[in-house]
């Protein structure tokens, strides 16, 4: 445990810092760095420098506890102050009663100084309590996150210069609708679908079993479907779980690479990886990896011919 005057020392000792990084974050109790502004309520001061040098900010738990919101939103507010580059937050818990629980600091949403940012906040919302304003984030990573088409919406409306989105495991959407001209590079990375009756954990024989239902059903057939329309995208990964029955790219006409390494419920893996490659065809570098290895080797017994820009990079195929 780090006490008060220990952390002030390493702040006031570092000028030149340029990483810092918060391992096992628990809050540092009784450690609330918050604005010399003394008009601002709840002001715990402590004489804490600001790092002109600093570029990055990572804070991660194993174990992070909704008591640490506050000291947490403090530190991020320290870092902005210091115009961070770059954060990271990785907090993972089963703590929070419900997913509002936790909120970040509204600061976070609205810094100009930020280049990159991820946040692996495992079950988390990811809701500001205003606007998102990112004018110069080139970088976005979500990891287990909820979300909706209207905040995905915001996130692209208050990002004009984001380049990279990535998406790991987060659940909500139904529709990807990018059309910002500066966002070039989309990472699709785990989908498991929330809203499904079944636990991914199940037996594939119980998995069939759910899917078939799913096919058979209209009411069902809705959350398990997602629609990609990224006009002006220019590289696209989509890889690991996908728990779908359908991904479909409704307009990817500005693809140059794509590369999938994945794997879907066994019902439909193969309509899937048939659909992505025909969809591709313009695409000028289509990479297929060794996840879906079984399927490429299913789909050539079946006499498919894959086109002459799918490269296999980690699967052995036999070309025709």
């Amino acid at each position: 445990m780090l006490d008060e005057d220990l952390i002030v020392n390493i702040l006031s000792g570092s000028p030149l810092l340029e990483t810092l990084v918060l391992e096992g974050f628990d809050g540092y109790r009784g450690i609330e760095i918050s604005s010399y502004d003394e008009s601002e309520v709840d002001i715990i001061k402590i004489n804490a420098p600001q790092l002109k040098k600093l570029k990055k900010f990572e804070a991660a738990s194993s174990e992070f506890d909704i008591k640490l919101e506050l000291q947490l939103n403090n530190w991020i507010c320290y870092v902005i102050r210091c115009n961070v580059k770059e954060i990271i937050l990785k907090l993972s818990t089963n703590k929070f009663e419900s997913e509002s629980d936790f909120k970040l600091d509204q600061t976070l949403f609205t810094c100009s100084c930020l280049t990159d940012l991820t946040l692996d906040l495992c079950t988390c919302m990811v809701i500001p309590a205003g606007v998102i304003s990112w004018k110069n984030l080139r970088n976005l990573c979500i990891s287990y996150g909820s979300l909706d088409e209207e905040l995905i919406e915001n996130i692209l409306s208050g990002s004009p210069v984001l380049e990279t989105l990535e998406l790991d495991l987060c659940y909500g959407y139904r529709r990807l609708n990018i059309t910002s001209k500066s966002l070039k590079n989309l990472v699709i990375s785990k989908y498991w679908n929330y809203l499904n009756s079944y636990d991914v954990s199940t037996s594939d024989a119980d998995l069939d079993g759910y899917l078939d239902y799913c096919i058979g059903s209209e009411a069902h057939i809705d959350i398990d479907i997602i629609e990609i329309n990224a006009p002006n995208i220019q590289s696209l990964r989509i890889e690991q779980e996908i728990d779908l029955l359908k991904l479909l790219l409704v307009d990817v006409s500005s693809l140059v690479k794509a590369n999938l390494n994945y794997t879907a419920p066994k019902k439909v893996e193969e309509e899937m990886l048939k659909g992505f490659i025909m969809k591709l065809g313009h695409v000028k570098e289509l990479k297929i990896g060794i996840l879906c290895s079984q399927v490429v080797s299913c789909l050539q017994d079946k006499g498919f011919v894959f086109p002459s820009n799918v490269k296999f990079p980690q699967v052995e195929v036999t070309r025709a």
